[in-house]
């Protein structure tokens, strides 16, 4: 903590400086609803720049030197306002009220439900305009949103480049529903979100919300641990060309090129982005190679409008999916170690296998998106969205030491008798997925209140092989297509709910909401074993909830809800690795078959209760929450790993889930703003029983764990961050704490994460317009600013490291 304090007193006298001389200070709001306009940009001419408006639209400049300046007000979407301003007026001005201007047509509401403040009665956070600008330099999106309430990520790379994994209160983002545009974007039958394929996205992002709890997501999985939605909005502000490059540690290079047309004819706005990423990583052999794009195209006609949207981009990576020992992670060699396979035992490598250059990763999923909102009566209004995503790729992966002829089907039942186990082998794992959607939408205002209802129909296929992609003596006459594996995966999903937003009073408003998901799994063609099933799931989540302002400052919230989901095909069956004696998870027949309307796996169950207080006046804000998450049948880590590192989960009876979350943000003063955040919180397995063989009789034994804490929870979790503005000038500084967590639900102290604090700064510069540039943005990011050693994450005896302080600058020019 003395860091955290030499640091605020720093920010806090170089805050002081321009307030020696005479500053302009204001803010800017919607003249209509008085709401504050956060990112307005404010200019003073002549002067020494400009600056943007904050959260709660407020600004502060330097006054001119000469006599008389002019102050230009702008926000897109708003007329413009400019206001003469004699020297001796410098001060604190009244609120700068900005007319709305309206679009062609109506702007397109891509979320069934956007959470809005002393509103919807659920638990939320927002990154917005500033917020993007600020914190985005070339990592990816679980890192950035790491800094919100009870959120934390780990990355297998180290370095937040790469592969990357998004929690929030300790649910991994498996158990998360994450949308792009309001597009599922969780793998159908993994369940997992690869953010890697979505590189430089933040680029193009305008919003990002968060909310906390079950049943926040209408589409895409049903929401366990909460739902994040990012928007990438129209672009109509988005007119000029920027071009950016930065460079950094582990020999990062970033380098984009975005273009706007603004609103063309009155009718059309066009936008693009070009970028490119590289590193070599924090950890030896973690290198990442991203070509990004994005494009969008949109039409607005009187009462309806059409937006397409391209995004995507090839990646390249070298693995590196395993954790490190213990020891390693306060080592500054061992920590950047990349093994395949390895043991140790007291703190020493008995034996270990560095990665080899052949394990590498080609992968490419590009999304194609057709938004479409018409605007039919001033009540009623109807949304569409079509998609198709195509994913395509493989991963080669090294196969020495655990493989031979059976686990390749190379012996003499398939007509290789007296072949010898293949040496120094790679294995390629292939995968082509396609999904298809369609999401329509309506929305009825009516007398007191607003329903919507929608429906979710997607389809998903997938092709899966393996194959021997090199080795040394292999079979003579062997085909090199030959695949040991294939299989063909899929599921079919249909969803339909209603929503009802209703004033109850003035202040008091009520959201119900009934959602039936009906999702079924097959697979099928598999090769050599012959498996083919289908297993159905049909589910009820219900929400209900209360919102009550009591004044102009308090408002107080609160919801219950009840969500179901089912586990992920590989806990159904893990058909990649039936040739090394995987075998269907259902109940067995007395024929000895499989019954496959009785998976071993049953789907989670959660009843959960939210209850909230906000408090906001002027530039405080303030909210605490608690929460209640009571589970049968949760799905948990059962404690060992599968082959990629990946935990393999079971169900536990029942488990429980209390929480106590805090936010808030202040102005301290002129420019300066305090973020605060924290978490504090409980999760325990209520009743759990797993077995395990006597170490000296062998039989199976019962071992209850009933009151443990459930591995990969922190149970606190705090942020701090102080940011200061002024005279074109940002520089902020942030404060990280994680508490410890199991790896597994055994509470072996061996296998435990160590708390850990990071800090990181930030500092940013925006030029005046100058000779036809609109103005250069010169910024720098030093993450883990005090080099500390320490572990993000861990599975089981393996531990993922945070990287070693870190620097990144980047330039950016608009024309």
């Amino acid at each position: 903590m003395r860091h955290t304090w030499i640091l605020a007193l720093a920010l806090f006298l170089f805050a002081q400086g321009p307030l020696v001389s005479q500053t302009i200070t204001g803010s800017v709001v919607d003249a209509r609803s008085g709401l504050p306009l956060e990112g307005a940009n404010i200019v003073l001419v002549p002067g020494p720049g400009g600056t943007a408006a904050d959260r709660s639209g407020r600004f502060t400049l330097e006054a001119a030197s000469g006599p008389v300046s002019v102050l230009r007000v702008t926000h897109v979407g708003y007329t413009s306002i400019s206001i003469m301003i004699p020297r001796s007026q410098a001060g604190v001005f009244q609120p700068i009220r900005l007319d709305p201007v309206p679009m062609p047509g109506p702007e397109i509401e891509v979320s069934a439900f956007r959470a809005t403040e002393r509103f919807s009665p659920v638990t939320f956070s927002e990154l917005r305009g500033s917020d993007l600008r600020d914190s985005y330099f070339v990592q990816d999106v679980p890192v950035l949103l790491s800094d919100l309430p009870s959120s934390t990520f780990y990355s297998e790379g180290g370095s937040g480049i790469g592969y990357n994994y998004l929690r929030i209160r300790g649910f991994d983002q498996r158990r998360l529903a994450v949308m792009i545009n309001g597009v599922p974007q969780n793998d159908p039958e993994d369940h997992n979100v690869y953010w890697v394929d979505f590189a430089d996205l933040l680029g193009s992002t305008e919003q990002i919300q968060v909310q906390r709890g079950a049943g926040s997501a209408f589409y895409g999985p049903p929401a366990i641990g909460g739902s994040v939605n990012l928007v990438t909005g129209d672009f109509a502000d988005r007119k000029g060309v920027r071009v950016a490059a930065g460079a950094g540690s582990w020999n990062t290079q970033r380098y984009a090129l975005s273009f706007g047309s603004g609103l063309l004819d009155q009718t059309y706005t066009l936008y693009g982005r070009l970028s490119r990423a590289v590193t070599d990583g924090y950890r030896d052999r973690s290198w990442v190679k991203t070509n990004s794009y994005y494009f969008a195209a949109t039409r607005y006609d009187r009462n309806m409008t059409t937006r397409v949207n391209v995004y995507g981009g090839p990646i390249s990576d070298g693995l590196v999916y395993y954790g490190l020992p213990k020891f390693a992670v306060k080592d500054r060699q061992e920590r950047r170690k990349n093994y395949n396979y390895w043991s140790a035992e007291n703190g020493v490598y008995t034996w270990s296998q560095q990665r080899r250059a052949q394990e590498v990763e080609e992968f490419s999923q590009p999304h194609y998106e057709l938004l479409h909102e018409w605007t039919i009566s001033d009540d009623v209004t109807l949304n569409n969205t079509f998609f198709h995503v195509a994913g395509q790729g493989y991963f080669d992966y090294d196969g020495t030491g655990w493989t031979d002829t059976s686990y390749y089907r190379l012996t003499e039942k398939y007509g290789y008798a007296g072949a010898g186990n293949p040496i120094n082998p790679i294995i390629r794992a292939y995968v082509d997925n396609r999904q298809w959607g369609w999401m329509p939408r309506l929305t009825v205002r009516h007398a007191g209140g607003t329903l919507t209802a929608g429906l979710e129909l997607r389809t998903h296929g997938s092709l899966h092989w393996g194959r021997i992609q090199w080795a040394e003596g292999l079979p003579a006459g062997l085909d090199p297509g030959r695949k040991y594996y294939e299989y063909r995966g899929g599921k079919t999903i249909v969803s339909v709910y209603a929503q009802e937003l209703y004033g109850l009073s003035e202040r008091l408003n009520l959201m119900g909401s009934l959602q039936a998901v009906y999702n079924r799994y097959r697979l099928g063609d598999e090769a050599f074993v012959g498996t083919d099933f289908g297993v159905p799931y049909l589910f009820f989540n219900p929400r209900l909830g209360l919102n009550y302002n009591l004044d102009a400052v308090w408002n107080f919230y609160g919801n219950i809800s009840y969500t179901q989901r089912e586990p992920r095909l590989k806990n159904l069956y893990d058909a990649a690795e039936s040739s090394g004696g995987a075998v269907p998870q259902f109940e067995r027949t007395d024929a000895g078959g499989y019954d496959f309307s009785a998976p071993l796996v049953k789907p989670e169950k959660l009843a959960n209760l939210e209850l909230g207080a906000r408090y906001s006046e002027g530039s405080v804000r303030a909210l605490v929450n608690g929460y209640m998450m009571d589970f049968s049948d949760e799905i948990v880590k059962s404690g060992g790993l599968d082959r990629f590192g990946q935990p393999i989960t079971g169900n536990a009876e029942r488990t429980l889930h209390l929480g106590l979350e805090f936010s808030g943000t202040a102005t301290l003063l002129p420019g300066l703003d305090l973020d605060v955040n924290a978490l504090l919180s409980r999760s325990r397995l209520a009743r759990h029983t797993v077995w395990e063989s006597d170490p000296v009789s062998g039989a199976a034994r019962a071992l209850e764990l009933d009151g443990n804490r459930i591995a990969g929870f922190p149970e606190r979790i705090a942020n701090v961050r102080l940011t200061w503005r002024g005279s074109g000038l940002t520089v902020g500084c942030g404060w990280k704490y994680v508490g410890d967590q199991y790896t597994d639900n055994f509470q072996n102290e061996e296998n435990k994460v160590d708390p850990f604090s990071v800090f990181n700064l930030t500092a940013a510069y925006r030029t005046p317009a100058l000779l036809g540039v609109r103005g250069i943005d010169l910024r720098v990011s030093v993450e883990n600013l005090f080099d500390a050693l320490y572990a993000q994450s861990g599975e089981a005896d393996q531990f993922f490291v945070g990287a070693e302080r870190s620097v990144f600058f980047d330039i950016a020019i608009d024309w």
